[in-house]
């Protein structure tokens, strides 16, 4: 998880110009790209669509390349720019299967009473903000995949876990403690830049990567 400004993120999508510090990301994140693939390439991976490519498609306003794994690609472009134009990563764990474990964590904390509004599946695997002026297609398998969380509800969210965090089977209890304090931080965070009214920083994001 990455906490971010959304129009940070937003600006680098369908740009028709940029000024100085958004070239120096832009250079940075295409030779994070060319990286990226190579690594790729290496496993003899290919999603019909190299990350360069992909990242070049987002930074022109369109995503439409044929193939069915084009989304994997697409993703993995857009987690570049999030990277680019967002706080240091959190890393909540690391699972085999992440659709079926968030399915069943939002199942065991639905016992507990939590809304399936505050369930961590829905803003996991949310996708991209709606504002993104293109659609993005999904990835077939789940990830890579980027989720979202708007900040001004991380505090509800982080809340409704805590009160129930004694009460979930244990084998859920370490992975949802960091999820929880990720998102306290990530509130946190929001508060401050409010309360200082700082002009440089103005968070409103929590971005999700799951790979």
């Amino acid at each position: 998880m990455r906490i971010a400004t959304r129009n940070d993120v937003l600006s680098f999508l369908g740009a028709t110009s940029f000024d100085e510090e958004q070239l120096r990301l832009l250079g940075i994140m295409r030779e994070r790209a060319v990286v990226y693939q190579d690594d790729l390439d290496f496993l003899d991976i290919f999603w019909d669509l190299s990350i360069p490519d992909a990242l070049d498609h987002l930074i022109e306003g369109r995503a439409d390349a044929a193939g069915e794994w084009a989304g994997c690609a697409y993703n993995t472009a857009l987690q570049l720019i999030i990277a680019w134009n967002s706080s240091d990563p959190v890393e909540v764990g690391c699972f085999r299967n992440p659709i079926v474990y968030f399915s069943e964590l939002d199942d065991e904390l639905g016992r507990c009473g939590v809304p399936q509004e505050l369930r961590p599946f829905r803003y996991l695997f949310a996708g991209p903000p709606i504002e993104i002026p293109f659609r993005i297609p999904g990835s077939l398998e789940g990830y890579p995949e980027v989720g979202h969380l708007s900040l001004s509800r991380a505090k509800d969210v982080a809340d409704a876990y805590r009160a129930v965090i004694d009460q979930i089977d244990k084998g859920f209890v370490d992975d949802l403690e960091v999820l929880t304090k990720g998102l306290e931080f990530g509130h946190d965070e929001w508060v401050r830049s409010q309360e200082e009214e700082l002009d440089w920083y103005n968070p409103d994001t929590i971005f999700f990567w799951i790979n």
